[in-house]
């Protein structure tokens, strides 16, 4: 697991992928933050379509699903997870945040996506906060069942990188 610090549609990092995760809105339509970024480089009305077609219900917390990537040369997998705010209490939130997480990179195991551009989950309008979910979200990327799997994990904001990095030192 390597954690980068860029744009997660920079054209170098696509080309090394197998697979870009798109953090999305039930309807599977182009939101905000990373996934608005995704569906433009994709092609926003093209894949819009192509998922209004291919899957006829919303998305349920925790659920994957994947898409050709369209002008993106890599598939995107659309997961869906959850809203800090939709729970009571911190804990279950993050419970849930981190069986998405598993679920995404259980899916590429399975599915023989090795290497993967994963943003952070979670931590934009679903309104979890960086502090409260790095530790586990990193002991979760770096542990011995995805050894095997290139995670990059890209974060575009400087602040919020060193923040990461600095996280996974003190795991060391």
């Amino acid at each position: 697991m390597k954690i980068i610090n860029d744009s997660i549609v920079n054209d170098k990092l696509l080309k090394e992928a197998s697979i870009i995760i798109n953090p999305t809105n039930p309807y599977m339509i182009s939101g905000s933050g990373i996934s608005r970024l995704i569906f433009q480089k994709a092609g926003k009305d093209e894949l819009e379509k192509y998922c209004k077609e291919k899957y006829k219900t919303n998305m349920k917390v925790s659920e994957v699903r994947v898409t050709k990537g369209f002008d993106i040369p890599l598939d995107i997998l659309f997961v869906q997870g959850p809203k800090r705010y939709d729970y009571k209490t911190l804990d279950e939130a993050v419970k849930v945040l981190l069986q998405t997480c598993e679920n995404l990179l259980d899916f590429c195991i399975e599915n023989n996506y090795k290497s993967i551009l994963l943003p952070s989950l979670g931590t934009g309008v679903y309104g979890f906060k960086h502090e409260d979910v790095a530790e586990k979200v990193l002991k979760l990327l770096t542990s011995e069942q995805y050894k095997l799997l290139d995670i990059k994990f890209v974060i575009y904001d400087k602040s919020v990188y060193n923040f990461y990095k600095n996280k996974l030192e003190e795991l060391k």
